[in-house]
């Protein structure tokens, strides 16, 4: 939905339940400066977890704008990653989203196709590898197909 949308449906729900209360979720900014101290890579995932294609292209270049200058102004380096929410290619965002993170100096997007990585994979659209498989056939099958091997013979 469209953040609008989305707002409508919350306040709904925050009108039938009350004000619910919630422990934080999130990592705090300290968190974050100490995760990037110790070499770890921080990125962003736009403002409000929006996903891009549901918005108008206003909203979500606002939305990316908001999520990198806000880290930027937080952390000691710049980021370079940005996850896209939802994160498939085509349906939660789009290479107009892609064109959007490049402009503010982001190398690296991650979407959730899956996939592994090769040399010829788009920087702004990592797929990843999804290792939550339980079945060990499907997990060998997994890492075949990534790695470009026929399924069968």
């Amino acid at each position: 939905m469209s953040n609008l949308e989305r707002d409508r449906e919350l306040q709904g729900l925050k009108q039938c339940l009350g004000d619910v209360k919630t422990n934080r979720c999130m990592m705090t900014p300290k968190q974050l400066i100490d995760l990037q101290n110790r070499g770890h890579s921080i990125g962003a995932h736009t403002h409000t977890h929006s996903i891009l294609a549901y918005q108008s292209y206003a909203v979500a270049n606002s939305e990316i704008t908001a999520s990198i200058d806000i880290l930027n102004a937080l952390l000691p380096k710049k980021i370079n990653c940005f996850a896209y929410p939802n994160g498939w290619l085509g349906r939660d965002f789009t290479e107009a989203h892609e064109d959007m993170i490049k402009h503010y100096g982001v190398k690296y997007g991650f979407a959730t196709n899956d996939g592994g990585v090769t040399s010829k994979s788009e920087k702004t659209r990592l797929p990843r590898f999804m290792p939550h498989r339980k079945e060990l056939n499907q997990f060998c099958i997994a890492v075949k197909k990534i790695a470009g091997e026929k399924l069968s013979d």
